[in-house]
This record gives C-alpha cells, sequence and structure tokens, in this order.
C-alpha cells in the first residue's frame, strides 16, 4: 500500500471532519461511526432528510457517498442515478502539486451547496398506525415511497419480532436442512426491515408456504 505523508493525512482529516461537520450541522443523525484503524480510514454514516426523500450518507476521509432511500423521488431533486439512488461527491486531490487545504475547503462548500440545494435537514419521522387490511388494499410503491418522507408505519395488530420468528423457524438452504446460523440470519434480516417490509415479507412467505408447502430455500 501507497505510504500517506504527514501532509496528505492532514488534508484527509480535514476533509472528513468538515464532511461530518457539515452533515451534523444540517442535522444528520449519526448511526455508525468507525474510527481508523490501522491503515483503514475512518468513516460515519449518517440520515438526512432531504425533498426527494431519505438520504443515506457514508462520510470518508477522500469522499462522501450518499444514497436516497427512493431514486424515483431523488432523481427529479438532486439528478441522482434513477435505478439505484447513488449520488456521490468525490474528494480534492490529496497528494501532488493540486493537493492543499484550500482545495480541502472548496470541495467541502460544494459539498455543503448541493445538500442545501436538496434542503437536506433533520430526519424527524411521523409514526402511523394503519389496519392491515388498509396496508393490503393499498398501493406498496406509494407506501414506500411515504416511508422515505419519514411515514413509520404502525401495522395493528402485527408483531414484527413474530413475524421473524414465524420465518426463521421454517426456512431450509437448498438440502431442506435448517441450520442455526440460517435461523439467526433470516430472523436477523427481517428484524432489520421496516414494520412494512416485515408484512410485506411474512405475506409473501406465507403465499410460497401455502403453494410449495414448507421446506424452501431462503427467500
Amino acid at each position: 500500500m501507497r505510504k500517506v505523508t504527514k501532509k496528505e493525512q492532514a488534508l484527509r482529516d480535514r476533509y472528513h471532519a468538515g464532511a461530518c461537520k457539515i452533515i451534523e450541522s444540517l442535522g444528520g443523525r449519526l448511526v455508525k461511526y468507525v474510527p481508523a484503524k490501522d491503515e483503514v480510514p475512518p468513516f460515519a454514516q449518517y440520515i438526512l432528510m432531504t425533498d426527494g426523500g431519505r438520504l443515506n450518507v457514508t462520510v470518508f476521509n477522500d469522499w462522501t457517498a450518499t444514497q436516497f432511500a427512493r431514486p424515483r423521488l431523488g432523481a427529479p431533486v438532486a439528478g441522482c442515478n434513477p435505478i439505484n439512488g447513488k449520488w456521490n461527491h468525490h474528494g480534492p486531490e490529496f497528494s501532488g502539486k493540486g493537493a492543499s487545504q484550500e482545495a480541502v475547503d472548496t470541495h467541502l462548500d460544494l459539498l455543503r451547496s448541493e445538500l442545501e440545494r436538496i434542503n437536506a435537514r433533520a430526519w424527524e419521522p411521523t409514526y402511523v398506525s394503519v389496519p392491515a387490511a388498509a396496508v393490503d388494499a393499498a398501493d406498496l410503491e406509494g407506501l414506500r415511497d411515504r416511508e422515505a418522507r419519514g411515514d413509520i408505519f404502525l401495522i395493528e395488530n402485527f408483531d414484527k419480532a413474530a413475524a421473524a420468528e414465524e420465518i426463521a423457524s421454517q426456512v431450509t438452504d437448498a438440502a431442506g436442512d435448517s441450520p442455526d446460523w440460517l435461523r439467526r440470519s433470516s430472523y436477523d434480516a427481517t428484524m432489520g426491515k421496516s414494520n412494512l417490509e416485515a408484512y410485506v415479507s411474512l405475506k409473501r412467505w406465507r403465499e410460497r408456504v401455502a403453494e410449495q408447502g414448507p421446506s424452501l430455500p431462503s427467500l
């Protein structure tokens, strides 16, 4: 691996600290921070609300990765990738003739202006209680758009933990076995979803079980 000079490291540290400060000043909620260790640089993950819905942000020490939860909402607002919602912001040159504090600050100013352009702000969700029948009858993509705009659905008489346990208790691998790691992985995957997505997963799982029997590969 190429040896990083003290000057370059100082510029990278300046970029990382500056980008995090910008995200936090706009109301970004920190969800994960991993400090530098050995030769692995630090990164920080945030959530922001924007006029294009939820924006997931990861700040590295040389660029800032962002991705809209719903590309179809983010694309008209930010010009992100309409397929995967990616909207990344590359950092400056950290070595060579163009490397300088001024270059870092210029890129940080651009990052701020781009986030301000889409009205980046604090993620402040609204909890919405809804009957399961209403979810079944609604347009799923429309509900997902609402989630990206901050609605957290509390589906009446739906227990996500119970749904995760039901799926995990039935899931099998291609050989028809159900090892502990697979059950745990299935359970964690369902628990990691929103209430809406967990509800949809359970509904689809039950439909597959009814059609194909209980011995199924993992979803």
